[in-house]
């Protein structure tokens, strides 16, 4: 019977290290969405009947270390309660891209940083405390939401051949469990042949394989379909600077972190001649158009995702021997290396380093700047200029020319007020724009009066200083825009309700976040009171 418990060896050097496959890290982890890449959000959909196919132990330990007492049935139900999710418009395409999806009742903030169309992240919680959030899960395979509109609509409404639509490649949002499989082999093995060539770089790691219990619907037949749970990353660009000797990514297009760490393997063609089974051709001989899905890491894993969803004897046990099977040659030749002994130290040295920064309360572009001043890693201080430039959410400022009205009495701003036409739209901004921060009572029917005006930007300067006033009723006053037909307006009302503290905007924004499918103006109201709703 295959062992998940940790294999433990014990190097000549003196140090103790995990080669049950926690041998890959992304240094530097968000921790929290408020350290992801300007996401948008939404509120993902459970999915029951689910079942793990796969974990890596020693890497969730590692990341998570509240997990380590859990036995391995204890860490199935923690991963499937964690992480069994599809997007908020995945649904949408149900009989057209997949059978059916069995949903549950609960439903969990979950986050797309740009580029996330069939990927999210998810916060996970201790598992002795679900109001405690312990980190973030990346799920690949996760469906359609905040970023999709645009690609469900036309499938939706196809009036192209069923069979020529399923035959479009990723547009289903969902990848099948033999996918999950073959870039579960492909990132173990890359990172095997990084440390066993001396090469810093790192990869993503792989933390589980969740088997979803519906289908994908292909032409003329189906393929199970699955979650791939790996490591939270900051940011996605292309060309890695990776050497040919190891592995090409034609389609792919070597895909990393902003930290510099190889992500996404699906499209990867393993090249290295000491990979063992999955190596696919000699370096010398390299064919760019080669079909990713034509290679052995492909078709190998595939069988063994046929081998456990089988109706008669299904085998639960075949995708950690698979894994096992096509990374062994290598492990062994690094158990017995030097260069990855060293590598190993030097890892394990990093991520005490980046948990001791955490202790201290550090948040991670500070963390970026120290472990920089340490290590020198090329592409870690990129992160703080991608924090610094990413918007921060609602700030109560408005750009433009200043009010000549500002720091007046609000006795000459009413009186200013009273000599206006409600068409003169040229003062009515300016005026609007001078009672943002004021709260006197003089000042609440003007801006009353200011928010039934026809043009919108006076609209929005009336809504912007609202949000700062304590009246209870102008929650009511501000909920019929935030369904407002013009986006801006709506974006600033959903935006000031967001601020406010009464209990009439914390209803109104938890039923607009429960009603809609994700953006980034509801990133935004999230990030202003998640702890008020009842997620």
């Amino acid at each position: 019977m295959f062992k998940h418990g940790l294999i433990l060896i014990l190097l000549g050097c003196g140090v103790v290290f995990s080669l049950n496959r926690a041998v890959a890290n992304e240094i530097l982890l968000p921790r929290s969405h408020e350290e992801l890449q300007s996401p948008t959000f939404e509120l993902a959909r459970e999915v029951v009947g689910s079942e793990v196919a796969y974990f890596n132990r020693s890497a969730l330990v590692r990341d998570f270390p509240e997990l380590k007492l859990l036995n391995d049935e204890q860490l199935k139900s923690w991963l499937l309660h964690e992480a069994s999710f599809v997007g908020s418009l995945q649904s949408q395409l149900d009989g057209i891209r997949q059978t059916p999806i069995p949903f549950g009742d609960r439903r969990v903030p979950a986050f797309r940083p740009p580029s996330y169309v069939r990927s999210m992240i998810v916060e996970v919680h201790s598992p002795v405390d679900s109001a405690h959030v312990i980190g973030l899960f990346d799920i690949k395979g996760a469906g359609h939401g905040a970023l999709s509109r645009e690609v469900i609509a036309p499938q939706v409404h196809a009036h192209m051949d069923m069979n020529k639509l399923r035959e479009k490649g990723h547009s289903d949002g969902l990848i099948s469990l033999g996918e999950a499989i073959a870039e579960t082999t492909r990132q173990q093995v890359v990172q095997d042949l990084f440390d066993l060539t001396g090469s810093a770089l790192e990869t993503v790691e792989t933390y589980a394989i969740i088997r979803l219990p519906f289908n994908i619907l292909k032409a003329n037949h189906e393929i199970p379909s699955a979650l791939y749970i790996r490591q939270a990353h900051v940011g996605r660009f292309s060309n890695l600077c990776i050497p040919e000797s190891i592995y090409i990514d034609p389609y792919g297009g070597r895909q990393r972190s902003i930290c510099h760490t190889a992500v996404d393997f699906g499209g990867v063609i393993i090249t290295n001649d000491e990979a063992g089974p999955l190596q696919e051709q000699a370096p010398n001989a390299l064919d760019y158009e080669i079909d990713p899905q034509k290679t052995k890491a492909w078709r190998w894993a595939h069988d063994s995702a046929q081998a456990f969803v089988r109706p008669h004897a299904p085998d639960k046990g075949v995708v950690f021997r698979h894994v096992d099977e096509m990374t062994k040659d290598l492990r062994q030749k690094c158990q017995v290396s030097p260069v990855c002994h060293q590598k190993y130290q030097h890892r394990q040295e990093e991520v005490e380093y980046v948990r001791e920064l955490r202790a201290n309360g550090l948040n991670l572009a500070s963390i970026a700047d120290n472990f920089f001043s340490k290590y020198g890693r090329q592409g870690i201080k990129d992160l703080n200029y991608l924090y610094n430039r990413q918007a921060s959410g609602y700030s109560g400022e408005h750009p433009g020319e200043p009010s000549a009205l500002k720091g007046e009495s609000i006795a000459t701003i009413e009186a200013s007020f009273k000599t206006l036409s409600p068409q003169n739209y040229r003062d009515l901004i300016p005026l609007a724009d001078a009672l943002y921060g004021r709260i006197e009572p003089e000042a609440l029917p003007i801006l009353q009066s200011l928010l039934a005006n026809n043009s919108e930007q006076v609209q929005s300067l009336a809504i912007r200083a609202l949000a700062v006033r304590p009246e209870a009723i102008i929650s009511d006053w501000l909920e019929p825009f935030v369904y407002h037909d013009n986006m801006r307006i709506r974006d600033q009302a959903v935006r000031a309700l967001s601020m406010r503290k009464d209990s009439k905007a914390h209803h109104v924004i938890e039923k607009y976040l429960r009603e809609s499918n994700g953006g980034r103006t509801e990133y935004a109201a999230f990030r202003q009171c998640r702890y008020l709703l009842q997620f």
